[in-house]
């Protein structure tokens, strides 16, 4: 454990995120690992409550359950009746696949849906502990199946599917990605793509932060649930089986995941894959459900939005838009 002053170090946070930040380590900097899982979940949903972004009314928001044994929830959201087909994304919420769901994304997925002409689908997928590894990627499995097979009985167009999620449900998005063809595009916000956990963000994002290096291991360690499962599996490193498809990329410099998502970016551009990926080095984890309250992350999902509508729209090539911050990034 760093000797270091809470303090230090927020001259590297942006200037929009740094009270956030501040706030924190004044009180007592308690990364999600050290809270347990039930105060942690708690903390998480009080935090996406806080900062998130404003509600936005819908035209459609339902509650429904999907899957064989109509088993798993998920939430669709509209700005147009049933008999208008519209591009979907298939979205998994954040929280280290121990915390979260639907409930704490749904501004978030709100303003997906107004501002990006597409329908979202939310999954509530099993979270850890108690529902470890394969859970969380089978319930995706489930809800990519439905949508498929039944999406346009709901007003969605299944020739034109986008997957997406932040941190571990961008993982969930790009392991989905790369099993179904026929998701034509991904929007990944800082996402877990190895389980490897070795990069020098890693090394370097260890303290002073709600999400750190340690708060990786911990939720890793409860999603494993402490069996015998390979950590190469290509489910839980979609980073390592790269799946070519235009994405939307975001990475954040004060994250533990940082350096895999800026890996991930190079080996898509390698691979042809029409890319955009926005990188902000002094921003931390969290920004998007912190959206509300900092700037550059609505900035972020403003181009994020962007990228959608040109998918719906079917305007995306190899010059859809360039690696950077967005206009008005707080440095």
């Amino acid at each position: 454990m760093s000797t270091e002053s809470p303090d230090r170090g927020l001259d590297d946070v942006a200037a929009d995120q740094r009270a956030l930040i501040r706030a924190f380590r004044d009180n007592g900097s308690a990364s999600f690992d050290t809270l347990g899982v039930e105060a942690a979940r708690a903390s998480y949903t009080a935090g996406c409550a806080s900062n998130g972004l404003l509600r936005v009314e819908l035209a459609r928001v339902e509650d429904m359950n999907i899957g064989a044994e109509q088993d798993l929830p998920i939430r669709l959201y509209s700005n147009y009746p049933v008999g208008s087909a519209r591009p979907v994304l298939l979205f998994a919420h954040g929280g280290g696949w121990v915390m979260g769901s639907p409930d704490t994304h749904d501004t978030l997925c709100r303003y997906l849906a107004a501002h990006a002409d597409v329908a979202v689908v939310s999954v509530d997928y099993r979270l850890a502990p108690e529902y470890p590894y394969p859970a969380a990627v089978e319930d995706m499995r489930t809800a990519t199946r439905w949508l498929m097979d039944h999406g346009i009985e709901h007003g969605l167009d299944v020739e034109r599917v986008i997957v997406g999620g932040d941190s571990a449900g961008g993982q969930l998005a790009a392991a989905s990605a790369a099993e179904c063809p026929r998701v034509r595009a991904q929007m990944l916000l800082y996402p877990v793509l190895s389980l490897a956990m070795d990069t020098a963000s890693y090394h370097r994002v260890q303290h002073g932060f709600p999400l750190t290096a340690a708060t990786m291991h911990w939720f890793t360690d409860l999603y494993l649930g402490g069996i015998a499962t390979p950590r190469d599996a290509p489910d839980l490193n979609p980073g390592l089986h790269p799946h070519p498809i235009p994405t939307f990329l975001s990475t954040v410099g004060n994250d533990p995941l940082c350096d895999e998502g800026i890996d991930y970016a190079a080996t898509l551009a390698a691979c042809g894959a029409p890319i955009t990926h926005i990188h902000l080095p002094r921003h931390a984890h969290g920004l998007f459900t912190s959206a509300g309250v900092v700037a550059t992350g609505r900035a972020v999902l403003d181009q994020a939005c962007v990228f959608l509508a040109a998918i719906a729209h079917e305007e995306v090539d190899r010059g859809f838009a360039p690696t950077g911050e967005p206009e008005g990034a707080q440095r």
